[in-house]
């Protein structure tokens, strides 16, 4: 288990093969600290000093097929990790969705892509776009388990 007071950001290395007109929240590589460009990148730091390194660096909203395939863009995930207060507990889950390779898999967060629905206005601050996208995916999914719960839920209760 991670213990940090601080927002775990992954940027998501590209895939290719992906067919959509999705856009998605990207900062270009050049832009960006070289040590967030490692392979296996986590830097831990608050939030303010994360939101102030990519609002200088500068944000975009990119196809995702061409930010997927164009090594020059990389893509904002923010992945938020669900602990107890006290941090001595994290939830963890078996993943399922639309991506196969992952199935079956141990997950400890919820992320996925800021796409350009997050943003309430072409000039929103990067922060607001973060906050918002980070939002919407935590929604999707706590209601995608609730809706779990609560089938399985009823199910057992039938018996």
């Amino acid at each position: 288990m991670i213990k940090t007071p601080y927002p775990l950001i992954h940027f998501k290395k590209r895939r290719t093969g992906l067919q959509t007109k999705e856009k998605i929240l990207c900062i270009r590589q050049d832009r960006l600290p070289e040590a967030w460009m490692a392979r296996t990148a986590v830097e831990p730091m608050p939030l303010s000093a994360f939101v102030d390194i990519c609002t200088r660096a500068g944000h975009r909203f990119v196809d995702r097929t061409e930010a997927e395939q164009d090594a020059r863009w990389q893509q904002v995930i923010p992945y938020v990790v669900l602990q107890t207060r006290d941090q001595d507990q994290t939830a963890v889950y078996l993943r399922q969705g639309s991506e196969s390779r992952l199935h079956d898999l141990w997950s400890s967060g919820i992320g996925g892509h800021i796409n350009s629905q997050d943003r309430s206005a072409s000039s929103a601050p990067f922060k607001d776009i973060l906050m918002s996208g980070m939002i919407r995916e935590l929604g999707e999914e706590l209601i995608r388990a609730r809706l779990l719960t609560n089938r399985f839920s009823a199910a057992s209760s039938m018996k």
